[in-house]
């Protein structure tokens, strides 16, 4: 059986994979203009632009992969799912607030378009939401992960991993590539993309 998708394994390989894309296309002489990413995928968007070198890239995958999967060893409690939603944020809230709070806490995550978010929290209550649209035939998808990222969850790992990345050194650099932040929805400059950037946004705060 495959260990791909396990978390301490796959959050390394979907950067490495996406840097190796990146450097073939380079080598066939295609660059962006501007990049984005969409919660860890920001990662090799920064290394792009020149703002992280290889090693800080990796390094703060790495150990985004292995806090998460710490998490799931040291708070077992904390049994947590995500949910693709083809809702628009408000119509997915109105959802959510049907859902018994004895059954746990989920929250929108991550926002994809005007007519798709994703869903975080617990599985429990993540389970009874997705049953609930289901059967009034609205489109869900469970994601193939076992972690709530950008939930409640990830608070209780959010100091541990700020303090590993002290090492990470983002920079400017002399790259015409704009690096757009799908948080705050404006250009960021290399040098803002640092430690608190990185473990608020790659990792427990919601991405939009």
């Amino acid at each position: 059986m495959s260990k791909v998708t396990t978390t301490i394994l796959s959050q390394p390989l979907c950067t490495a994979l996406q840097i190796a894309l990146y450097r073939l296309l380079k080598s066939w002489k295609i660059k962006p203009v501007a990049v984005t990413g969409h919660s860890s995928g920001e990662i090799a968007a920064a290394y792009a632009t020149g703002a992280l070198s290889f090693e800080d890239a990796l390094t703060i995958s790495y150990f985004r992969g292995y806090f998460a999967n710490t998490l799931k060893i040291d708070a077992p409690e904390l049994d947590g799912a995500m949910l693709a939603v083809g809702l628009s944020e408000q119509e997915t809230i109105s959802h959510i607030a049907a859902v018994p709070l004895y059954l746990g806490k989920i929250m929108v995550a991550c926002l994809n378009s005007d007519s798709s978010v994703t869903v975080s929290g617990d599985k429990v209550a993540i389970a009874n939401l997705q049953e609930r649209l289901e059967s009034t035939n609205i489109s869900v998808r469970r994601l193939r992960v076992d972690i709530a990222y950008h939930s409640y969850h990830m608070e209780r790992i959010a100091d541990l991993y700020l303090a590993s990345l002290r090492e990470v050194r983002p920079r400017n650099s002399d790259s015409d590539i704009v690096f757009w932040s799908s948080v705050v929805g404006d250009q960021i400059l290399g040098e803002n993309l640092d430690a608190t950037y990185v473990s608020c946004h790659f990792f427990t705060l919601r991405c939009y």
